[in-house]
């Protein structure tokens, strides 16, 4: 049997989880606190899920995560669902206080998540927020943000209120993917595990094999 604390050594789990041991690496997102999502989706639909998705982002490069802001995509492609999008094309319209990581569907190679909040607040005024990247994730940090005029200090955020698995979540690329509780919880009990969240496994494998929350990377094969 191999180390456990060699590079890219897989441990296999239960529900097809697959935990990887590896060195935590420099990239793009690392220290930065401001995710940024271009989506098609209404405020209103946000909120009911309690976050926004669902977006292609690996779990590690998101550790340092504080706040998403959602800005509008006016012509997505995918059927955004209902509800009000009256802002224009690049126009911020909300900000979330990033809470967790939760695991929405695999889609052509790629797991995808749902960045969810415990406050949010609306914002309005703030135009030409995106930099007109085609990739519809980007990072950055407060200053940034600030200067594309977001003061998250002058925000009111309010706490949300979302009753987990009262909706569907609908996905990016226009698919219905369950996330009923109960649903989730007649898994578990066939396997004889309970669920857990991203965050909450990654606690749990650090302290097991007494290595920084930062060298684990959690990949989910639906």
């Amino acid at each position: 049997m191999r180390n456990l604390y060699d590079k890219n050594v897989l441990i296999y789990a239960n529900l097809s989880c697959i935990y990887a041991l590896r060195s935590a690496g420099g990239g793009s997102a690392m220290g930065k606190k401001v995710l940024a999502v271009l989506t098609g989706k209404s405020e209103a639909t946000i909120r009911a899920v309690g976050g926004s998705g669902d977006w292609a982002i690996r779990p590690s490069s998101v550790r340092d995560l504080e706040y998403v802001v959602c800005v509008r995509h006016a012509n997505p492609p995918y059927d955004p669902g209902p509800g009000a999008r009256p802002e224009q094309h690049g126009e911020a319209f909300l900000v979330g206080k990033v809470v967790d990581l939760k695991f929405s569907y695999h889609h052509n190679g790629r797991d995808r998540f749902v960045v969810m909040c415990s406050e949010m607040a609306s914002v309005s005024g703030v135009k030409d927020f995106w930099d007109g990247s085609r990739v519809p994730t980007r990072y950055m940090d407060e200053d940034e943000a600030r200067r594309r005029g977001i003061d998250f200090d002058e925000l009111d955020f309010k706490p949300i209120t979302h009753e987990e698995g009262q909706d569907d979540l609908e996905g990016e690329g226009g698919s219905s993917i369950p996330t009923s509780a109960t649903a989730r919880h007649e898994v578990a009990s066939s396997v004889g595990v309970m669920p857990l969240t991203i965050l909450a496994a990654k606690k749990g494998l650090a302290a097991n094999f007494h290595v920084p929350i930062e060298d684990i990377e959690i990949i989910i094969r639906g």
